[in-house]
């Protein structure tokens, strides 16, 4: 079937679809070290120090995936009925808005996890303050299938899922141009 057959709701609900599948089956397939970071030592201050910094970097991702779908919305309410977009561009903006939407949602994971990182960081005795490695919330330690959701693993999608979201705006905003150009 060729997708430009499919209707735009399809082809959103096929993408989505196919979007989670991926990301559920890399914590399947690949191996937690994938994620994983390989930094030895460390002390409860610098992980403190970079636990500010994954929070001021997650708050940076969050306002560009923000501001991206804020524009997408302009685009739809000022400019959709005189640009007439066409079928592909209309996919593209399905796209931007899935991929960022998602993205978004990651980075809100990872705003929430920080107090219990915060917290997990200031135990003592601790064999490695890397929490990178841990997973994202305290609860999930206990579980097997839970600790496979990692700080890393969730940095990891957050950062492709923006980037990917970010091409297809670039290249939403390409056509838009050459098209009204």
């Amino acid at each position: 079937m060729n997708l430009s057959t499919f209707s735009t709701s399809t082809f959103a609900l096929v993408s989505a679809i196919t979007l989670a599948a991926i990301i559920l089956l890399s914590v399947l397939w690949l191996p937690r070290s994938f994620f994983a970071n390989a930094v030895s030592g460390g002390t409860k201050e610098t992980a403190k120090e970079a636990l500010g910094v994954m929070k001021d970097w997650t708050v940076w991702m969050a306002s560009i995936q923000t501001a991206t779908i804020a524009a997408l919305g302009l685009i739809a309410k000022e400019g959709l009925p005189a640009l007439k977009l066409s079928p592909f561009q209309v996919d593209l903006a399905i796209l931007v808005t899935l991929f960022n939407t998602l993205a978004l949602f990651f980075s809100a994971w990872l705003l929430t996890s920080l107090s219990s990182l915060m917290l997990r960081v200031y135990q003592d005795n601790l064999p490695s303050y890397d929490f990178y490695n841990f997973p994202l919330y305290a609860y999930m330690e206990n579980s097997t299938k839970m600790r496979h959701f990692t700080v890393g693993f969730f940095a990891f999608w957050n950062h492709w899922l923006w980037g990917i979201g970010i091409l297809l705006f670039g290249a939403l905003s390409v056509s838009l141009i050459v098209r009204t150009a």
